[in-house]
């Protein structure tokens, strides 16, 4: 489905190729021309944008999934931590991007929005805008990381890039790379606690209709059980694509494998379990093999370095 340039708050917002499911994708340079016009505004009327759009964010993803134009874990993924990264680097002056593609996509679509269900307020300050516990969260971090900005000399990367890139080659999701930040001793960025504050906030805006499995992993596959259920074969998958990276890489300094077969057969002698096993024989190399090339298609965002 093809969408031309729709006009939006911030003078346009760009929307193709709307796949229904999978709607939302994180889009700099639209970013910074919400930012352009932001900072256009007066000091009244660009708070008061600001704040409403990053109120009303869960809302809005809830509208999206509803209406079948989002996967559920939208806050689990790639782009909206690479939004939110974003959008901490400039807190004043970032509306969501969600909040945008939703009008935009609510007004080509003529889709009738709910209003929210009236909520009892809880005992926290109500009063605090959320400008204000971005910064208080982002100021936390930078104390306990004063150089997480700082490219490491030998990946280039920053420490703040590679612990909130994801997937990649440690884990696949936001939940595991918070337990692994967690049992090691380190504190999770702002955005990795955004990520499961915004999906615990998601699963009670749907009032019982999204599970949490649904919000951090997304709708279970047929056949294949949950994400725990999944999880001996993704991280196995995992593992094994880290290994091919290594072995067989530009930059290897084994050289002890010349193709990925090869490699495939040699850790699976070394990594099976018993569930590996029919009667005296070791899973099937080709069908481990072709498990592996859909696990890597289904995984597109996967980073290789």
């Amino acid at each position: 489905m093809e969408w031309q340039v729709i006009e939006s708050r911030a003078k346009w917002c760009l929307v193709t190729k709307v796949k229904r499911g999978e709607f939302y994708s994180f889009d700099d340079e639209i970013l910074q021309s919400l930012r352009e016009e932001a900072k256009n505004l007066d000091e009244f009327d660009r708070s008061d944008w600001i704040e409403s759009t990053n109120l009303c964010e869960v809302e809005d993803a809830w509208h999206l999934i509803r209406n079948g134009l989002q996967s559920p874990n939208l806050f689990s993924t790639a782009d909206w931590m690479k939004e939110i990264a974003a959008r901490l680097q400039d807190i004043p002056n970032s509306p969501t991007l969600l909040s945008e593609y939703t009008d935009a996509v609510t007004y080509a679509l003529g889709i009738e929005r709910q209003l929210p269900k009236e909520k009892l307020d809880s005992n926290f300050d109500i009063y605090r805008s959320s400008e204000e516990s971005f910064t208080s969260l982002e100021a936390a971090w930078m104390r306990a990381h004063p150089d997480a900005s700082e490219p490491h000399p030998v990946f280039g990367l920053s420490l703040r890039e590679m612990e909130n890139d994801i997937p990649n080659l440690r884990e696949l999701t936001t939940i595991e790379a918070f337990i692994n930040l967690v049992n090691t001793g380190r504190y999770p960025t702002p955005e990795l606690m955004l990520s499961l504050a915004k999906s615990f906030q998601l699963y009670f805006e749907a009032d019982g209709k999204l599970s949490l499995e649904e919000v951090f992993f997304g709708k279970p596959k047929q056949r294949s059980g949950n994400y725990a259920q999944q999880s001996l074969n993704e991280n196995r998958y995992l593992l094994f694509h880290d290994c091919v990276n290594r072995e067989l890489g530009e930059n290897s300094i084994f050289n002890a494998f010349t193709s990925v077969q090869e490699l495939a057969e040699k850790f699976l002698q070394s990594h099976a379990t018993d569930e590996d096993f029919d009667g005296e024989n070791i899973i099937d190399l080709d069908t481990f093999l072709r498990g592996y090339r859909r696990w890597k298609q289904r995984r597109s965002g996967l980073t290789d370095n």
